[in-house]
């Protein structure tokens, strides 16, 4: 036998004693590594307490550009530190340490140390179909339309006309609140009411900016501060009036009062809580007669009426009419019935 004949004799010994002193194979074709008795439920057993697995180690592009991955192949992608698998079609992030959140929901969450987002200085994004949705900035912004909101709340809608910036409307009867213009601003209000499929969005309540900030109802060009195309209604309240009397008196939140009580004749010198041009009616409905006294020291100066030609005295069923003037400092009459 040649001297290089009986090299390569030695050479294959020396391996196959090297391989059989680190890998079992059993008869059963299972591999062990580090272990003379591999488990029969595994082809390959490797046993270590001082040494681990490791993977093979990719970047993202490497990974995506492995030719026809088999199902399962597993890898670890350096780009995103994170192991993946093949699912078949896709690669696939292996969840790390149990914590992430779940697509079918979470128990067991503490508001305080669990949450969605960033725990750097960097803005968070939601995306679909890869494109952002929106984002909530580090100053706590939140952006729809912009990635980069000027204000606590920034909608950008760059959609074709006929489309809402923000709607709101109710589940059933498809009423509810729309705000960003709707066709052309000139002709449409920025906050409108509107009803899903009527023939006129925006025609039962129109906030106008371009008219510098009119209302209109049932109309979308409002002409005044307010502007009403239709009936209008002002609810009804008591206020029980005494015998004598009543002074400062205190009605509610509304503009319509419907005076009851006493029955016999009585008296009012002044009425609370007067706001720069509200109005209020006294109807007189007790059958007895109703005196307004002219600016009566009974009442507190801020409460008095002026009725410009002393007092009014109404029958059973009267009314008086009057606007509370500022820079009098007083009720104002501007109407009554006898």
């Amino acid at each position: 036998m040649s001297l290089s004949r009986k090299l390569t004799l030695i050479s294959a010994i020396t391996l196959y004693i090297f391989l059989a002193s680190a890998i079992r194979l059993s008869a059963q074709n299972r591999v062990g590594i580090g272990t003379n008795a591999p488990s029969t439920s595994a082809i390959l057993d490797m046993t270590s307490t001082t040494k681990g697995f490791l993977p093979t180690r990719v970047t993202f592009a490497q990974m995506t550009s492995i030719p026809a991955p088999a199902t399962s192949l597993f890898v670890y992608n350096t780009s995103v530190n994170n192991y993946y698998y093949f699912d078949g079609s896709i690669w696939r992030p292996f969840l790390t340490g149990g914590v992430e959140w779940q697509l079918l929901g979470n128990a067991g969450t503490n508001p305080v140390t669990n949450y969605l987002g960033t725990s750097d200085n960097n803005d968070f994004r939601v995306r679909t179909n890869n494109n952002v949705v929106f984002c909530l900035t580090t100053a706590g912004f939140y952006g729809q339309g912009t990635n980069a909101p000027a204000r606590p709340m920034e909608v950008i809608q760059d959609a074709p006309t006929n489309v809402h910036t923000y709607a709101s409307r109710s589940r059933t009867a498809g009423y509810g609140v729309a705000m960003g213009a709707l066709g052309t601003v000139t002709t449409f209000g920025s906050i409108q009411a509107y009803k899903t499929g009527g023939p006129n969005f925006g025609g039962d309540l129109a906030l106008q900016t371009v008219y510098g900030g009119l209302v209109g109802i049932k109309t979308q060009a409002p002409k005044t501060h307010l502007d009403v195309n239709g009936d209008c209604s002002i609810r009804t309240n008591a206020y029980t009036a005494s015998s004598g009397n009543n002074s400062d008196i205190v009605i509610p939140k509304y503009s319509y009062i419907r005076v009851v009580g006493p029955g016999g004749s009585f008296t009012i010198s002044g009425i609370a809580g007067g706001l720069p041009g509200k109005v209020v009616v006294l109807h007189n409905s007790t059958g007895s007669n109703m005196t307004i006294t002219n600016d009566d020291v009974a009442s507190t100066a801020g409460n008095r009426i002026y009725t410009q030609n002393g007092n009014i005295v109404t029958s059973g069923t009267g009314s008086v009419t009057m606007i509370y003037n500022a820079t009098a400092n007083h009720w104002i009459v501007i109407a009554s019935t006898l």
